[in-house]
């Protein structure tokens, strides 16, 4: 549906999801929460494209796992915006950065290995990163991959909030 089409309602719902967002945003990119509501829902994914790309050989099974938290979210940005459904794509875009932070931390975790896994093995980024002979840089690319993140995070933030303003000023003649 588009913005100018959407009752008054509708745009105070979405405004108080956007606050919502914005809060969670906030916790991830400011106070580098690493646990907000969706990383159950991510973690199931993660777990997902370790079995999708298990047909691709023991690299990409064990890259998949980030590769799908990525994917995912990825589909419905471009479902949404094929919709012309900005509002929904900015939240996908707000997934898929938090998303890469939560890649981050487990880049990050590859040195120390404090985060609980699923299941008994290797942690998949010491594996990927020792195989690539990266796990020198593992600091280096996993703050990378945040900030990468927060970009994502502060772009859906930016289309988010022009979406609002646009719907809050539009003609009430229509």
């Amino acid at each position: 549906m588009k913005n100018e089409e959407e009752p008054l309602i509708i745009l105070i719902l979405k405004s108080i999801f956007f606050l919502v967002i914005t809060y969670f945003s906030y916790l991830l990119v400011f106070r580098r929460v690493n646990y907000i509501f969706l990383d159950n829902i991510n973690l199931l994914i993660h777990e997902a494209g370790h079995l999708i790309f298990y047909v691709f050989g023991d690299f990409l099974q064990t890259l998949g796992g980030s590769i799908n938290q990525l994917l995912i979210p990825v589909v419905f940005s471009f479902y949404f915006l094929r919709r012309r459904d900005i509002f929904a794509f900015s939240f996908s875009l707000f997934w898929i950065g938090d998303n890469f932070i939560n890649i981050s931390y487990y880049i990050i975790d590859a040195k120390h290995q404090v985060l609980p896994l699923i299941g008994a093995g290797t942690h998949d980024w010491v594996k990927i990163l020792t195989r690539t002979g990266q796990l020198e840089n593992y600091e280096i690319i996993g703050n990378s991959v945040f900030y990468l993140g927060a970009l994502v995070i502060v772009i859906s933030f930016i289309v988010s909030l022009f979406y609002l303003v646009n719907g809050f000023t539009r003609p009430l003649s229509e």
